[in-house]
């Protein structure tokens, strides 16, 4: 069995790895679509600690004989934990709703230039229609974001 101090060790550089995320979130205020991606990959890394913390947690609960302070370590590291998380996708929420709110519900694919007469064929826009649809309070949309794949699912 792990003793209590080796396991306050791994609790403590969970909490570090959360307020290094926390630090690099906050930093930005209007993050640049390179950016972006970087809150993207380093969220999948950041979502995947919960689990991990919740076993360590579990096991100081065990071995340490005062609850409360166990207590409050755990409430501190959830409210922290989903507050970020909620703080950084936000932010890439943004671009969710500019594709899904677009003129005539259209995506357009491929490059677009800053003047449009300096398109070659190549380059062209393609507008592909998509249809309507309409959410409303009892519909659930669960959004996977990784690397510039987008995936939605609906759930009545």
């Amino acid at each position: 069995m792990t003793d209590l101090t080796t396991l306050i060790k791994q609790r403590g550089v969970l909490k570090a790895q959360l307020t290094s995320f926390a630090k690099f979130v906050n930093a930005l205020d209007n993050p640049s679509k390179v950016q972006k991606i970087n809150i993207r990959k380093r969220l999948v890394k950041i979502e995947m600690i919960i689990e991990t913390f919740e076993e360590i947690q579990n096991k100081i609960d065990l071995l340490e004989p005062d609850q409360t302070k166990n207590t409050q370590e755990r409430e501190n590291f959830e409210t922290d934990y989903y507050e970020i998380l909620s703080i950084a996708t936000n932010m890439l929420e943004n671009d969710l709703e500019e594709i899904v709110h677009s003129e005539n519900n259209s995506i357009i694919l491929g490059s677009i230039a800053s003047n449009a007469s300096h398109v070659s064929q190549q380059n062209a826009v393609v507008n592909v229609k998509l249809p309507k649809i309409e959410l409303n309070y009892r519909s659930l949309m669960v959004i996977i974001c990784h690397g510039n794949n987008f995936m939605m699912v609906f759930s009545p």
